[in-house]
């Protein structure tokens, strides 16, 4: 069986963090996308804090992000595997 392939129609959620490498769920995400019949994805993007201004400015015109879900690790030293969402950009509106 061939992997599913993301196409222009499929909607992305994106999880944000600085490190992101150990983050779990976008796997978790991309399966309950598929099992509920979705054409959705989960990805995480690697952003180091000077560049998250303009990265979150940069889909807020697309029309299929789901959203972006932001994790900061709770420890100092890092421990991504125990972070929690510390903030949520809503989905993109739909342009007039």
């Amino acid at each position: 069986m061939l992997p599913r392939i993301a196409g222009g129609a499929t909607r992305v959620l994106g999880i944000v963090g600085d490190p992101i490498a150990q983050v779990r769920s976008p796997p978790l995400w991309s399966a309950l996308f598929r099992h509920n019949g979705m054409n959705a994805v989960c990805v995480p993007f690697h952003i180091h804090a000077p560049a998250l201004p303009a990265f979150v400015d940069g889909p807020r015109d697309a029309q299929n992000p789901i959203g972006l879900d932001f994790i900061r690790a709770l420890e100092a030293g890092g421990n991504a595997s125990r972070a929690a969402p510390s903030a949520r950009l809503a989905p993109a509106r739909a342009r007039s």
